[in-house]
């Protein structure tokens, strides 16, 4: 029975596939010469094969009836049964479905690859449009500011408008947190041996910061209603280093030689000193306004000289400028001591005073000032201050004449 079935589907596949190979031949031509005999024994044997397959033929009917002589109508009946029941396949739908699946996937991936094709289009658009944009943004370091505005008119046209209006503010400067920045010098900078040795603390911070708040407060009210810095407004830690300066030079800084400084340092010029025309009395002017470190009344009084020098109004003296230069000539050789920040490095305080005493004492005066300079500026007691109301402001004001003195 199970060769019976075999030898029947075997004929239904055969004769359900066609299959042509009379092209084989044409394709001899293209096979190298080493290959030939190859290629038509394997012709051969399919040809062979395809003629045996096409040979077969319909199988006759079966003949029940005499099978039931030889082994019983009762198996037979069996066998038929089975042999009716069972389905072959059909390989005609099978193909159907396969290729129904296969279109299936196909449509899916055209329309994949249609997406695809529109994104990269899309891509490619964008791309073009950025490339327009940088080339008409590209700068060199050839390209003018006229070049730039003429290609943002409405900028120009803005930039103009606020140029014309004195409007110099940006709305995009950021802000600045003036009680952050304080805090932060503060702590930086603290240094518990002039505060009588308290450590660093929220009250400590409150406190100092409180002072510079006072402080702020009476400069602005200073600069708005034409009030001065007055010997009340000096701070204990000013008027104590003020002291210890007054005893290293043998001066006295009361409160009335202290008003009359403050109220020098914050006037202009007299009448009678407006009125100074020679050049000899203008240059000895600005020399004791030097020496007091007064350098609102040095800028005054050299903006006077130059304007009279403008004017053609300037009395030039020569026998004073003579006199001047062979003084300067005779005093050229004179040596005012040198100094270099690392002479202090790992001094104690009383140890770097006793440096700059030593060279006071040989008369190197530049050398003492820079010595103590440099150390109150490690120290903290000279910061970034310019306030001439306080030591700091003071010191850098006097520090900074010297080093012109001194062509430094």
């Amino acid at each position: 029975m199970m060769m019976f079935r075999t030898l029947t589907r075997g004929a239904i596949r055969s004769t359900s596939r066609r299959a042509g190979f009379a092209g084989f031949s044409a394709t001899e031509s293209s096979v190298p010469q080493s290959k030939k005999d190859e290629l038509r024994s394997l012709i051969a044997d399919i040809t062979k094969r395809k003629d045996a397959a096409q040979s077969l033929t319909e199988p006759s009917a079966i003949d029940w009836k005499s099978f039931e002589d030889q082994i019983g109508a009762d198996e037979v009946a069996k066998i038929k049964k089975e042999f009716e029941s069972y389905k072959y396949t059909d390989f005609n739908a099978d193909v159907a479905k396969e290729k129904s699946e296969l279109e299936s996937k196909f449509e899916e991936v055209k329309a994949q690859l249609a997406a695809q094709q529109e994104e990269l289009s899309q891509f490619s658009q964008d791309a073009e449009a950025q490339l327009e944009e940088t080339s008409l943004n590209y700068t060199s370091e050839d390209t003018t500011l006229d070049e730039v505005l003429a290609r943002y008119p409405d900028l120009d046209a803005k930039y103009d408008q606020q140029i014309s209006d004195h409007q110099w503010d940006t709305d995009d400067v950021e802000s600045v947190d003036v009680n952050a920045k304080r805090q932060a010098i503060i702590e930086e900078r603290f240094n518990s041996a002039l505060h009588d040795g308290k450590k660093f603390d929220e009250s400590v911070l409150k406190e100092l910061l409180n002072e510079m708040d006072i402080v702020a407060s009476k400069g602005a009210s200073s600069s708005s209603d034409g009030g001065a810095v007055g010997v009340e407004d000096l701070s204990a830690e000013v008027r104590e280093h003020l002291d210890e300066i007054g005893a290293m030079i043998g001066v006295t800084y009361d409160d009335d030689s202290l008003a009359k400084i403050l109220d020098a340092a914050q006037s202009g010029l007299s009448e009678s000193e407006q009125a100074v025309k020679d050049e000899a009395t203008l240059f000895g002017m600005m020399d004791h306004y030097v020496s007091l470190g007064l350098t609102n009344k040095v800028d005054l009084i050299k903006a006077q000289y130059e304007s009279l020098e403008e004017k053609g109004e300037l009395v030039v003296d020569d026998e004073w400028r003579a006199a001047e230069q062979a003084k300067s000539a005779a005093q050229a050789d004179e040596n005012l001591g040198e100094f270099d920040s690392s002479e202090i490095d790992g001094l104690s305080d009383d140890e770097v005073v006793a440096m700059a005493e030593d060279a006071g004492e040989r008369g190197e005066y530049w050398r003492a000032s820079q010595i103590l300079m440099e150390h109150y500026r490690r120290t903290g007691v000279v910061d970034d201050s310019s306030d001439v109301s306080s030591f700091s402001g003071q010191a850098k004001v006097m520090d900074a004449f010297a080093s012109k003195l001194m062509g430094k």
